[in-house]
């Protein structure tokens, strides 16, 4: 079996990508089962490698781990009250600057409204440092606890962001593992568009889809936000059985022991 979770060397040059897709059409070939994280994985790179492969791929989504079962769903959408500020929530690794720097700044600049509140550590740990120590509205509390933390951490947010770089091919074909989690505990999510994750939070009504791409994108996302939004897609969150976000172990294993 040839288990994928991310796409690797898509990013680097020509040379180096040709190389990896040699290695991985012969791999794909051999293998008796091909086990991704996401549906794009097969229908947009390796069908192109090997046209075959979708009759022996199992798609095995990055959804929550078997702890939840003993976690308990939110019984209905977060009331947004009108004396306190909306807080958007970051939680993972701190990268892509293109789509993380221009949220802090459009935060920054509207206290009133907004505050901003970051979970992880990454690259870009000394920036979102730098933002907090300036500005009162933005607060970084460094890493967490997976997934000891996320229930208190979802509690306090009201809208997780989760626009990453879409001009990457595997962020345009992934789906992460903030898809389950934030559905799971009823907060929308904002994501970038032209990705397989947009077109799951659009059919399942649970976030906001922003393009990255255009100039003013947070400033503009963040001025047409409102709280009956948020508490709509929240409710959309909710409908989605607790049943679908975590891992069938079972079944899972069914599908693999199938094809091998």
């Amino acid at each position: 079996a040839y288990e994928v979770g991310d796409l690797r060397g898509v990013n680097s040059s020509a040379l180096i990508r040709q190389a990896i897709a040699r290695i991985e059409r012969s791999v794909v070939r051999r293998a008796k089962t091909l086990i991704v994280t996401s549906p794009g994985f097969v229908s947009e790179y390796y069908e192109r490698i090997d046209p075959n492969c979708a009759q022996k791929a199992v798609v095995i989504e990055n959804k929550l781990p078997r702890y939840f079962l003993g976690v308990d769903r939110p019984t209905a959408a977060k009331a947004l009250d009108s004396d306190r500020r909306i807080r958007i929530g970051f939680v993972g690794l701190l990268r892509y600057p293109r789509t993380l720097l221009p949220l802090l700044e459009a935060v920054a600049q509207r206290s009133t409204r907004y505050e901003m509140h970051v979970y992880g550590d990454g690259p870009l740990r000394s920036v979102v440092e730098e933002k907090a120590d300036q500005f009162e509205n933005i607060h970084y509390h460094g890493p967490f606890r997976n997934p000891d933390d996320l229930a208190a951490i979802y509690a306090y947010i009201d809208v997780n962001y989760v626009v990453y770089d879409n001009d990457e091919p595997n962020v345009r074909l992934a789906l992460p593992n903030k898809l389950y989690e934030s559905t799971f505990f009823a907060v929308p999510l904002v994501v970038a568009d032209r990705t397989i994750l947009a077109d799951r939070v659009r059919a399942m009504g649970n976030g906001f889809i922003i393009s990255p791409n255009q100039r003013g994108f947070a400033a503009s996302f963040l001025d047409g936000l409102t709280p009956s939004a948020i508490i709509e897609r929240s409710q959309n969150s909710l409908a989605v059985p607790k049943a679908d976000l975590i891992e069938d172990d079972d079944r899972s294993i069914g599908w693999i022991q199938e094809l091998l």
